[in-house]
């Protein structure tokens, strides 16, 4: 048993344009990584294919961001701070 957090949560969806080769695994490792400590969880939610928007041999991937401090409310501005820092590391990753 785990006592129930004493902060709420934050939810951010991310829309990422990925490889078609790049696997889920891959991806979640790099966005857990730069999102640091204040990642409760990186959730799956589904891909989505479109060659003539996104260029051939590419494929969307829509995940979420649950984002969740264990001695504060976190606020808007941390919550953008995890974000960037997530699209930041996915760009330079993985393209």
């Amino acid at each position: 048993l785990q006592p129930l957090p004493a902060f709420p949560s934050i939810q951010r969806d991310l829309n990422l344009i990925v490889d078609e080769t790049l696997r889920w695994q891959s991806l979640s490792q790099v966005v857990k990584q730069a999102a640091g400590s204040l990642l409760s969880e990186c959730l799956y939610r589904e891909t989505y294919r479109d060659a003539q928007r996104d260029g051939a041999g590419r494929k969307r991937v829509l995940l979420t961001l649950l984002l969740q401090s264990h001695d504060q409310t976190l606020t808007s501005k941390q919550a953008d701070e995890v974000v960037q820092s997530v699209i930041q590391a996915t760009q330079s990753t993985l393209g």
